[in-house]
């Protein structure tokens, strides 16, 4: 998208487009340069670039202000009118632990249709009717929505800061995805910080690219219960065909046609045992999983990456669990910390050659 185009679409009335977005980026490991898009030389990055750095480096580096200002200012919310806002290093550390209870997070709406009322609560605050259904506004809380407003599952009925965990709930992952990021965007711009869209959409992705597997499929390396990348597990579902001799194939499914059996058919042990030796295009079971959010906090609990979760004051528990469990550090995985400890490879071209990136 160059200025050129952009100025072009808008001349033609179009107001909406679809782009690429390291947000919603499918690779399995990292994120592809096409989602990612161009760097600060105005050229496609290239791979390799330590992208995951960049974005964390560009988030963070304006904490440090803003927390001199909290500190200088008593750090308290904002309060107008007894309405609570989150704003600035607090609202933004919200967001980034994402607490289980979420101080000041906006009412959202658990069912669609039109507001039907909206009347005092004998308690305090406010209770919301939508399509019959209560919805309580709490008093530090003031109501936005309107009587005869039509209103979606998950949209905010209040002021305050949309919980991305209960996003997710709602309206799905990749809905919760966006709402991070925006109101991410707009607690940095609103104390006069300006960071691309694309940096905090890098650090969103990897937040919400946890998943626990509920049904590995034939994904051996897993269990019932353990945590993965959406990505990894997307991409395995994607190429699940393979080839390989029926007999050592039970509980998958045909890719094709085979004698009178149809593509898709179980390969029972009595086709293993009728025609093991015989080589045919096979598709592994499917994994299933459930995609999760997850606070900067959290996250390394739910890798097996040793350097990141020691440097979140796991240290006790991954050296206990680190060597019986096999961890190890990928320089090149979500975390950036593997990457800052390596440090070798900053400064360094990247490679021609074929990598793991």
């Amino acid at each position: 998208m160059t200025p050129g185009l952009l100025s072009k679409l808008r001349g033609d009335g179009v107001t909406q487009v679809v782009v690429r977005s390291p947000m919603f980026c499918r690779a399995p490991k990292g994120v592809c340069a096409k989602c990612y898009g161009l760097d600060e030389t105005g050229k496609l990055v290239q791979a390799g670039t330590h992208i995951g750095v960049i974005a964390s480096s560009s988030a963070t580096e304006p904490l440090t202000q803003m927390s001199m200002n909290k500190f200088h200012t008593g750090g308290v919310s904002t309060s107008v009118a007894g309405d609570t806002r989150l704003e600035g290093f607090e609202g933004i550390q919200k967001l980034f632990t994402l607490p289980n209870v979420m101080e000041g997070r906006a009412t959202l709406s658990k069912t669609k249709g039109k507001v039907s009322s909206i009347l005092q609560n004998p308690g305090g605050g406010y209770n919301v009717y939508v399509e019959m259904q209560r919805h309580f506004v709490p008093p530090n809380l003031s109501v936005s929505a309107k009587i005869g407003q039509s209103i979606n599952i998950g949209d905010p009925l209040s002021t305050g800061i949309s919980d991305p965990s209960q996003v997710a709930e709602l309206k799905g992952i990749e809905a919760a995805k966006s709402s991070m990021a925006d109101s991410l965007g707009d607690l940095y711009r609103g104390q006069g910080v300006a960071i691309k869209g694309k940096l905090l959409e890098t650090l969103v992705g990897n937040l919400a690219n946890y998943a626990i597997v509920t049904d590995p499929g034939d994904m051996e390396e897993l269990v019932p219960g353990d945590y993965s990348s959406v990505n990894e597990v997307r991409n395995y579902n994607a190429h699940r065909r393979t080839t390989r001799a029926l007999g050592d194939s039970v509980g998958m499914r045909l890719a094709k046609d085979f004698k009178e059996w149809k593509a898709g058919s179980e390969i029972t042990q009595d086709i293993a045992q009728k025609h093991g030796p015989e080589i045919m295009e096979v598709m592994k079971r499917q994994a299933h999983y459930q995609p999760l959010m997850s606070g900067v906090s959290q996250a390394p609990l739910k890798t097996n990456d040793w350097m990141s979760r020691m440097n979140f004051s796991y240290l006790k528990k991954t050296l206990q669990e680190g060597p019986a469990m096999g961890m190890s550090s990928d320089i090149h995985g979500l975390s950036p910390i593997p990457g800052y400890v390596y440090g070798k490879e900053f400064g360094d071209p990247p490679a021609e050659v074929e990598t793991p990136w």
